[in-house]
């Protein structure tokens, strides 16, 4: 029976228990002080730390002294809430909380093999002493420009030689055939060909059984003794798993042996071989989704060139039209009246179209901007004489000053136009902090906070409300549907939320959170 001793925050006795009932038990969880002073004796096999830790020292100088007292010490926390690098300097192994990375599993395959006895690891001793392969793989691929291919090469690279085999490769699933994406090893059966039939392959097994699977001597297995592995790798043992994107497989990962190995070791290799290919289709995912979203910039892109150029063009030729008709020839009646208008609306929403095409992407370089002065810019642009606005609190926020006047002058806009306001009877518009005392000195809050922009005009109902910044909505005959929908993406840019509600006196609310 394996002793493990928990030191930090959470329980991972249940957890653990649950997903594996292998030999092992837990103590109670212990509080970092007395433990890495030695109020509390080593009495069991293994140490996991959990982060956050409490006191004031770091996980890794926990790590760091624990190493001194115990045999096994791991590391169990997210790779944001733990300095890795200093925690892998240690004689601790670190092992990441992952989104779509069953830890869980991992855990409990890794501590049922931290007290056996050296001759039981077989050729597993490398991913016995550390896993800080995967902390590098989960550290590393998000934060680089590698296609799927690069990864699958990597991913295979680290793996085979943590697990101690002497070739593998990756697939993608094409119709019946398993197609060759990334082959580690250098085997010349490796290199004769770009794919293999499915039903030819040991990846097919890993397909029927739904996740990974181990064969620790071929010869004794028919579905695999005369495949193409057996036959050109001179495979006597592999472990295999599929490769998923949103739950149908995609392809596989196998790692191949030209000897056996122990039927008793073998099935531990599933885990991480499972888990690895889990991840792999976690990241295809995300490859998929980056991909998407390129090409719809780039259709955005191409949209507005059409824009303003194709329709720009034309638009400049009839209002130029126009012009000559009323300056040079005299024309001016209810129809010219009516030319002149449908080319100014045309010529509206032709610039909110463009406008809105060009807010999306997230704001990279932000300033100090202050309301105040932003807001005095605004007014310049937009008629306000039929508003009164009031700055309530003088703050500022960090974005992109452009874009933010986008936000203001839209909702000066709204407010004006869905109020009926006139010079003689202005709708007011107020510009101030959320939740914040009635100080004489309330100036720009800490860390993020929220604002507003309200008017007393007739308000949004509340049915509406969640189809307000949706692109063409609006409910005046004249209006472009653009301006809200403007607000929202450059919101967005930023980073932040913006909800909808009715002001104290009954008009719209627009609240923004998140803000710095």
């Amino acid at each position: 029976m394996t002793t493990i001793l928990q030191v930090g925050s959470g329980d991972l006795r249940r957890e653990i228990l649950n997903v594996n009932k292998l030999n092992i038990s837990f103590t109670d969880p212990r509080p970092v002080p007395p433990v890495i002073t030695g109020q509390i004796e080593p009495t069991a096999e293994c140490v996991v730390i959990t982060a956050p830790v409490d006191g004031a020292v770091s996980v890794a100088e926990v790590a760091a002294k624990l190493t001194e007292q115990y045999t096994h010490v791991f590391v169990v926390a997210a790779p944001e809430q733990v300095d890795v690098g200093a925690v892998l300097s240690t004689a601790a192994e670190y092992i990441p909380l992952v989104a779509d990375l069953d830890t869980n599993r991992l855990l409990a395959t890794r501590f049922s093999l931290a007290t056996d006895a050296a001759t039981d690891i077989d050729r597993t001793a490398s991913w016995r002493t550390s896993m800080s392969w995967l902390s590098y793989l989960f550290q590393t691929v998000p934060q680089s420009d590698l296609s799927f291919p690069e990864i699958l090469s990597l991913t295979l690279t680290l793996t085979i030689g943590q697990l101690g085999y002497p070739y593998g490769y990756a697939t993608t699933l094409s119709n019946d055939a398993a197609e060759f994406r990334a082959t580690v090893g250098g085997h010349d059966g490796l290199r004769a060909t770009d794919s293999i039939p499915l039903a030819d392959s040991c990846a097919q097994q890993a397909l029927d059984h739904g996740d990974a699977v181990a064969v620790a001597d071929v010869a004794d297995d028919d579905r695999v003794a005369d495949c193409y592995e057996t036959r050109a790798l001179g495979m006597e043992s592999f472990v295999a798993a599929p490769i998923l994107y949103d739950s149908d497989p995609i392809g596989t990962i196998c790692l191949v042996d030209d000897d056996t190995r122990r039927p008793d070791i073998m099935p531990r290799h599933t885990t991480p071989v499972e888990t690895v290919a889990h991840w792999l289709g976690s990241v295809y995912t995300r490859l998929q989704i980056r991909e998407d979203l390129q090409r719809q910039v780039s259709r955005l892109e191409d949209f507005s060139q059409i824009v303003s150029h194709d329709l720009q063009n034309p638009l400049n030729v009839l209002q130029g039209r126009l012009r000559i008709l009323h300056d040079e020839l005299g024309i001016d009646n209810q129809h010219m009246d009516y030319a002149r208008e449908s080319a100014d609306r045309m010529e509206e929403i032709i610039d909110n179209t463009l406008t809105f095409a060009q807010e999306g992407g997230t704001v990279s370089d932000r300033e100090a901007v202050a309301i105040p002065g932003l807001i005095d810019d605004c007014e310049r642009v937009v008629d306000t004489n039929a508003a009164e606005i009031i700055t309530v609190d003088r703050f500022r926020v960090h974005g992109d000053r452009t874009r933010l006047t986008h936000i203001f002058e839209n909702l000066f806009r709204n407010a004006i136009e869905h109020s009926d306001a006139t010079p003689d009877d202005p709708v007011t518009i107020r510009i101030g902090l959320n939740n914040v005392m009635p100080t004489t000195t309330r100036g720009t809050p800490t860390g993020s906070f929220s604002f507003y922009v309200e008017d007393d005009g007739p308000g949004i109902p509340p049915d509406q409300r969640e189809q307000v910044f949706d692109v063409g909505e609006s409910n005046r005959s004249d209006g472009t549907g653009f301006g809200l929908a403007i607000v929202h993406e450059v919101a967005e840019a930023h980073d932040w939320e913006i909800d909808v509600t009715e002001s104290f006196s009954g008009g719209a609310r627009f609240e923004f959170t998140g803000v710095t």
